[in-house]
Parts: structure tokens; C-alpha cells; sequence
């Protein structure tokens, strides 16, 4: 796809010419053991290694907020095999054996990308996104931030792995931040 020096410049002789090329398929990585990790260093650990966090999906175990498996499109895949870098893993999490409930963050003004983020280390999942008649191209869509969200965040409580829908908008005067709002004492320590 490119060269440097650039085609037809003349150059010294023995100097190094820097090719770069496009491989036709991702490249495949071998799948890192996430199992008894805890959402966050799996959350890490996949980022480090070119993946994608998928759904949280959880199930009574004693191990609280613990990988108990891992994921490729309701498969589960063992460690060390080969996957496609970039590739979306959903990760089975214990419960606690508990109906336990969370809070639902604040995710007005943030942009998706931070949303999902946010419910992901609160042990919730992105919903339905809606983008209103504001949002039009795709740097619309990447600059786009949530202006509403259900359930809200103000009183409601969901369980692990709940999900939670946004709208996007890019009109700054509809997006209405409650300054006023204090996370509960629990959910204080998520980014």
C-alpha cells in the first residue's frame, strides 16, 4: 500500500526501503484464560489483546463479578485457541447465588463509546441505542452523546447483567445533565 522512499526517488545504495501491506485476514491470536478473572482485568486483558467486550451474561456461582466462561457467538471458546483479532467475546460472570440488584449509572452527556464502557464495569449492558433527527452523518453518529436513558438512573435499580437504553443526540440543548445527582455510596468507585 505504500512505500518509503516513494517510487522513482533516487537513493543510496544498500538503503532500507519500507513496504507496508494490508494482510487479506485479520491476523489470529490465541484466546487469553479470562476464568476467575474479575470483569475489570478481563475487560483489560482483552483490550490488551485486540478483542472486543460482548455481552455480560450472568449465572449463579459462588464467585461474585468472576469470569466463569468465555464466549464467541453463544459458543463457548477454551483458552489458547486461535481467534480473529478484534473479534467480540462475551464473557459468563458468577452472581454470587444472589438476586442482587445494582444501580444504574448516569450515563447523560456521554458519548457511546464511554457509556458502554461505564455499564460494563457497573456489571450491566448497552441496550437499544436511538439516534435522533439530529444525528445525520457518521461524524454525527461518533460525536453523538446520550440525552436519555431507561431505565433512569435517578431511582432505578436493575440486576447484574440488566440492560440499559440510550438516545444519542448531537443538539446540545436538549442534553440535560443533572448536576445535582450523587452516585449512591456502592457505585462511587466506577469510572
Amino acid at each position: 500500500l505504500e512505500q518509503d522512499p516513494k517510487p522513482d526517488v533516487k537513493v543510496k545504495e544498500n538503503r532500507r526501503v519500507y513496504i507496508v501491506v494490508n494482510a487479506l485476514q485479520a491476523p489470529k491470536i490465541k484466546m487469553p484464560n479470562l476464568v476467575d478473572l474479575s470483569l475489570k482485568m478481563a475487560i483489560a486483558t482483552l483490550e490488551t489483546y485486540g478483542f472486543t467486550v460482548g455481552e455480560l451474561e450472568y449465572k449463579p456461582d459462588l464467585a461474585r463479578d468472576a469470569v466463569i466462561g468465555q464466549k464467541i457467538n453463544d459458543e463457548e471458546i477454551e483458552p489458547g485457541t486461535m481467534v480473529t483479532k478484534g473479534a467480540t467475546i462475551d464473557l459468563v460472570m458468577g452472581d454470587g447465588y444472589s438476586d442482587e440488584q445494582v444501580h444504574v449509572p448516569m450515563l447523560i452527556g456521554l458519548r457511546m463509546e464511554e457509556a458502554i464502557l461505564l455499564l460494563k464495569t457497573s456489571s450491566l449492558n448497552a441496550g437499544g441505542f436511538t439516534f435522533d433527527e439530529s444525528v445525520i452523518t457518521s461524524s454525527d453518529t461518533a460525536n453523538a452523546r446520550i440525552w436519555k436513558q431507561q431505565p433512569d438512573f435517578r431511582s432505578k435499580m436493575i440486576h447484574l447483567g440488566g440492560y440499559v437504553d440510550m438516545g444519542l443526540t448531537v443538539d446540545q440543548n436538549i442534553i440535560k445533565v443533572d448536576t445535582t445527582y450523587s452516585a449512591p455510596p456502592e457505585a462511587e468507585g466506577t469510572p
